[in-house]
């Protein structure tokens, strides 16, 4: 061996000495407690959770063609489920829907799930020999459901709120009226109930047992509530002195009583994007005005988008019209992203029934 291959043998062995000095001085703890991440946090633990970056595949149900007019929507599709859909809501990863339906032939509506990933039959949540109205996800706990006697007229019927979670079965209230629709924040349930008279109130419930507190009084919802982001506030609908129907906010205690909508027609159905930024809503106002001018419950109607913090009822932009294929679009509900939206409609659909739509959503105001 030369002394020059020894010499770099020499500096090899030292640069490595070296090189593990390093390591051994960067795994040690700092003398004052301090954390030393110089290339930020490693993590822990590898997930194979899909990249929020990446879309969500829509294979459910049939492709409808596009409409040049709907520049906020695209790639719909058409879920039939073999009866007339009501209401819609998503579950909490947004991969599957849960649906009221009432099936050809059967006396009384069912909620079902359905999952979006695959076709495949939809499974069913409510209870057999149940009239049902549909609630809300509560993620890996189950979801929420309205029950009552399916053999009982739905204006007398005894209902109760159900907590179907994975293994078992919990009423979580038992409402005085009719229970016409409910929501959640995953701590308290607010539920819209009709009593004798028609008149509607909203009730919050905790989830997780407790008493049942009375939001509204003066103000008289017709729909099922919705929640905004912060959860400070509700969106419910009432009537109009001209006879229509508007959307205004109010705080879930029942404060803050605030207009959203203009209410010159049936403004129905509000649901907040998850970050707060606009309310989707349906509304007649588009329909043939009536003789008199007076909407009916029974018009058609298109779904509206609507800024979340400058409200038309307030000086805001008027609210912008998002549907136009279909002679009825109502019930829109937001997946938990706010990328795609779904939402009850005869578009496609044989004369008279109504089936679930689904397709990518730009919502930015």
């Amino acid at each position: 061996m030369s002394h020059s291959t020894s010499r770099r043998g020499v500096a090899g062995l030292a640069a490595l000495a070296g090189l593990t000095a390093i390591g051994l001085l960067a795994c040690m703890p700092p003398r004052d407690g301090s954390s030393l991440e110089p290339m930020g946090k490693l993590p822990g633990v590898v997930t194979t959770a899909v990249p929020e970056w990446v879309p969500f595949a829509l294979f459910a149900g049939t492709p409808l063609p596009g409409d040049p007019r709907e520049r906020r929507l695209s790639e719909p599709r058409r879920l039939d489920l073999g009866g007339d859909v009501s209401r819609v809501a998503w579950s909490h990863d947004g991969r599957s829907l849960l649906v009221q339906v009432l099936r050809t032939g059967s006396p009384c509506e069912e909620v079902v799930t359905i999952d979006l990933g695959r076709e495949g039959d939809p499974r069913a949540v409510s209870a057999p020999g149940t009239r049902a109205r549909l609630g809300a996800s509560l993620g890996e706990r189950g979801a929420l459901v309205a029950e009552a006697p399916c053999a009982e007229p739905a204006d007398r019927a005894s209902w109760s709120i159900v907590h179907v979670g994975p293994s078992e079965r919990r009423v979580v209230a038992r409402p005085q009226g009719e229970l016409i629709g409910l929501a959640t924040d995953g701590r308290d349930v607010f539920s819209t109930v009709r009593d004798a008279a028609g008149k509607g109130r909203v009730e919050r419930t905790p989830l997780d047992g407790g008493a049942t507190l009375a939001v509204t009084s003066g103000t008289l919802p017709l729909g099922p509530p919705g929640l905004t982001p912060t959860r400070a506030s509700l969106l419910v609908v009432k009537e109009t002195p001209a006879g229509g129907t508007q959307v205004i906010t109010l705080s879930d205690l029942g404060g803050d009583v605030r207009p959203f909508s203009r209410g010159v027609a049936r403004d129905v159905d509000p649901v907040s994007l998850p970050d707060g930024s606009a309310v989707v809503f349906a509304s007649t106002r588009a329909s043939a005005p009536r003789p008199g001018g007076q909407a009916s419950a029974s018009d058609p109607a298109q779904l509206y988008l609507a800024h979340g913090d400058r409200p038309e009822a307030e000086g805001g932009p008027t609210a912008e019209r998002v549907t136009f294929a279909g002679t009825d679009n109502r019930a829109p509900a937001v997946s938990p992203r706010g990328r795609t939206l779904a939402w009850i409609s005869d578009r496609g659909a044989s004369a008279g029934s109504r089936s679930v739509v689904v397709a990518r959503f730009d919502g930015a105001p």
